[in-house]
């Protein structure tokens, strides 16, 4: 897990800020889809951003690093309202906190992803990382990870902007230790519904 993180009154939080520190953000905290909620979320656990910068996103300054990020996805619909893909994810990082942040991305899918998320956790960088699925396609960001004895990696826990707000560390699981026959290998195992997905791509963030 994510040492940065900790949970105080009942609320996930980042311990690398004193005041608006709450990390969560659900689909209505700010206009967007699930690419930028995941990116805001990870720079608040970083300490970079404030909850209130995320969910006051039109009152920032367009000449601060944040401010810098929000014009350039305005040049897209409202906050890619339609999705994001991988590059541009790394386009808004690196055109606003590139002096600040370390990136790296990985466009590994299945096993050779779910490692890179595992390395990458280990440095205590969260990861955005992408699934589809049947009618599915949508970034989450990854807290955490149980292994086995052997330090396989058998479940990944995350952040879903389009779930519901987490008491927790994470508000969603997939399981990785049993592989599904098929295109989609991996069970979504705290959703309602019964979804398989793949893992398509992910990038880290790091504080240098």
């Amino acid at each position: 897990m994510l040492s940065q993180l900790n949970i105080a009154n009942g609320n996930l939080i980042t311990s690398l800020r004193d005041k608006s520190n709450s990390v969560f953000l659900q689909q209505g905290s700010v206009d967007g889809a699930c690419g930028p909620y995941c990116v805001f979320m990870a720079l608040i656990i970083l300490g970079i951003i404030s909850y209130d910068d995320a969910t006051n996103l039109w009152w920032t300054k367009r000449s601060t690093r944040f401010g810098k990020m929000l014009a350039k996805m305005q040049e897209h619909d409202t906050l890619f309202q339609n999705g994001t893909h991988l590059y541009q994810l790394q386009e808004l990082l690196e055109v606003s906190f590139k002096k600040t942040l370390v990136t790296k991305v990985s466009p590994e899918r299945g096993r050779n992803l779910i490692q890179f998320i595992q390395d990458e956790l280990d440095k205590d960088c969260p990861v955005i990382f992408g699934v589809t699925g049947q009618k599915l396609a949508h970034w989450l960001l990854a807290t955490g990870y149980e292994a086995d004895d052997e330090g396989s990696v058998i479940k990944i826990t995350f952040l879903d902007p389009s779930g519901n707000p987490s008491w927790n560390y994470y508000n969603g699981v997939i399981d990785v230790e049993f592989v599904y026959k098929g295109r989609y290998p991996y069970a979504w195992v705290s959703c309602e519904d019964d979804i398989k997905v793949s893992l398509e791509a992910g990038i880290s963030m790091g504080v240098k």
